[in-house]
């Protein structure tokens, strides 16, 4: 069963009013032999140990009740057990006495907290492309992370769903929160979503939540998500940077590639990434990296539900237009980063991944952030 089909249930902190942290109607959960070896990112971790230590609770003897070596913390990009983390939040939460420890762990966020991910999502263009990157990396903070993220007429929609018994809902409040954290750093500004729903009933300290995200919450909802208007998507983020962003989203992608060996759109897509212009990418070549034939590799990313043109039109595609945003490339230097010695031959490339002229694109964006 394909984990984003899995649709579950809130675990509750320990003495920390159960009735309050039930979720209606949704049972579900993952079978032993996936949740007992789901991880999450080490640097995630240290978020709720350096929360609870900035709460002044005994973190060393929370985590070493959980069976966590905190040394662990300290190795960036390590990984430790989800279980086990979700046995610090509830335990934690506990000796913080408060339903919503999560969201208050979110005064311990640091710029490393997702590893290159952080730098990646805050150096993105606008919100729509950190939701867009979120959903693609998010399994390097969490291997089982089961998340959807679609736009109607009205709103933008993020939504998570912790594994029962294997994730912590108190871990994904702070993990939501952390990524709203991010969001006001990049913007600059105190930016909030439209509203807020959550699936735990009514919580002794609303006013918590309200406060934080400064929107609407709803408790008692059939789903966690969060709800963004469609006209905050685009606004341009003050901390946007196309060459931070695209080294990092390098370090990112080749990450989980490592984590997710059986990845093989992932695998694909670090090494589409780490080509140095479109025509340094081969079929051949990513193919023999792989240890595998041409024809092997295109038949399994075809029951992937992808081709390896369609995954190096997307990279390329995005990497053009973080370098068309940004004004101090030209369109004949962009052309050039992208591995193009002819102007026109990055034009006709750009038009067919853009369905716009490279010169369209420069001056829409030039008048979206004229208007914004």
């Amino acid at each position: 069963m394909c984990w984003l089909c899995w649709v579950c249930c809130l675990f509750t902190a320990a003495n920390v009013s159960l009735s309050s942290w039930e979720a209606p109607n949704i049972i579900a959960s993952v079978p032993d032999s996936v949740g007992l070896q789901a991880t999450l990112l080490s640097n995630w971790v240290q978020v709720a140990y350096r929360a609870m230590r900035l709460y002044h609770l005994d973190a060393e003897r929370i985590f070493a009740d959980a069976g966590i070596d905190t040394a662990q913390l300290y190795v960036p990009g390590d990984r430790i057990l989800s279980h086990k983390v979700r046995k610090a939040w509830q335990m934690g939460a506990e000796a913080y006495g408060n339903q919503a420890f999560g969201i208050k762990a979110a005064k311990a966020a640091y710029p490393g907290m997702y590893h290159s991910l952080s730098i990646m999502l805050c150096s993105c263009r606008n919100l729509r492309e950190m939701l867009n990157k979120l959903m693609r990396y998010r399994r390097v903070v969490d291997t089982i992370a089961v998340n959807t993220y679609t736009e109607d007429a009205e709103y933008a929609r993020f939504t998570w769903s912790p594994i029962v018994n294997y994730e912590s809902q108190l871990g994904a409040e702070a993990w939501i929160a952390c990524f709203i954290r991010l969001y006001r750093w990049a913007a600059g500004e105190r930016l909030s979503p439209a509203k807020v729903a959550l699936q735990h009933a009514h919580v002794d300290t609303p006013d918590i939540y309200r406060d934080f995200f400064a929107c609407p919450v709803e408790f008692g909802a059939e789903e966690n998500a969060l709800y963004f208007s469609l006209n905050a998507l685009d606004v341009p983020l003050l901390a946007a940077n196309s060459a931070l962003m695209a080294k990092n989203e390098q370090i990112t992608t080749d990450y989980l590639a490592r984590l997710l060996r059986g990845d093989l759109v992932n695998s694909v897509y670090s090494q589409i990434l780490a080509a140095g212009g479109v025509h340094e990418v081969s079929v051949n070549r990513v193919a023999g990296s792989l240890n595998m034939s041409t024809r092997t590799l295109q038949r399994k990313l075809k029951t992937c539900g992808t081709s390896f043109e369609s995954l190096v039109g997307e990279v390329f595609r995005e990497r053009a237009l973080q370098y068309m945003e940004n004004p101090n490339f030209s369109i004949q230097e962009v052309g050039r980063i992208m591995g193009f010695k002819d102007l026109s031959n990055f034009s006709r490339a750009f038009k067919r991944w853009t369905s716009m002229s490279p010169t369209e694109y420069r001056n829409m964006a030039r008048s979206d952030h004229q208007t914004s």
